[in-house]
């Protein structure tokens, strides 16, 4: 109940938050002089500036940048801050968008992340599931919870670097009533880790609200990646 408050709570917030930004941006446009004609480049360009505005604010996704040279030349993605809905968004937009352009051709995806919301974590795992590019993940810094997720869930080779921590973040409840919200999601993080991972027999069940933070060499321990990446003397 009380993790069901958090999300309309923070529902609440967004939807606050969206109609504030509207609000300014049309606040905005009523300030400027109005010229006595104006034509559709012109309209686009004001389309296009209040779009970038709702972007940087986290309002709505950003498309895939055709100009971003690690994304088109190196086929490498960041995956940074919150692992959220516009996360998501851009994260599988830019899988679906290399998959399509040379499919079968690695993908590299970068993670740094304090965590964020388990159902888009498993929205990017299940893209890189679904396309044909094995995806290598590599984790840098921390990564976790969620973001501990999206490097477990890797198709292709998962590594991190050898000071990096991984952590995973416990929240599930100990709900077993049938098709309960709360039994549905431990039953699909437990099935996640028992098939991406070697997790240790004491972290089971996933109740609770624990931590677990692991060493590069502890997740490699426990199948969470599958090498440590070192660099070549």
């Amino acid at each position: 109940m009380e993790r069901r408050q958090l999300r309309a709570a923070g529902q609440i917030w967004f939807l606050r938050l969206l109609v504030v930004v509207l609000g300014v941006l049309l606040a905005t446009e009523l300030r400027r002089p109005v010229p006595a004609a104006i034509d559709a480049e012109a309209l686009g360009e004001i389309a296009d500036d209040a779009i970038d505005q709702l972007v940087d604010v986290g309002a709505v996704g950003g498309a895939v940048d055709l100009d971003d040279p690690l994304l088109l030349r190196f086929r490498t993605i960041v995956l940074s801050g919150d692992i959220d809905a516009r996360a998501a968004r851009q994260a599988v937009s830019q899988l679906l968008y290399l998959d399509a352009l040379e499919p079968g051709k690695p993908i590299d995806l970068y993670v740094r992340t304090q965590g964020g919301w388990g159902n888009d974590a498993h929205a990017i795992c299940d893209a890189m599931q679904r396309i044909g590019s094995p995806v290598n993940t590599w984790a840098l810094g921390s990564c976790d919870s969620a973001g501990a997720i999206v490097l477990a869930g890797g198709t292709g080779v998962r590594r991190a670097m050898p000071r990096t921590i991984v952590s995973i973040h416990v929240t599930e409840d100990e709900g077993d009533e049938p098709f309960s919200e709360e039994l549905t999601e431990r039953t699909r993080e437990e099935a996640f880790w028992r098939d991406r991972a070697k997790l240790p027999a004491r972290f089971y069940p996933l109740v609770g609200d624990r931590f677990y933070v692991l060493s590069a060499a502890e997740a490699l321990e426990f199948g969470i990646i599958d090498e440590i990446h070192a660099r070549p003397r």
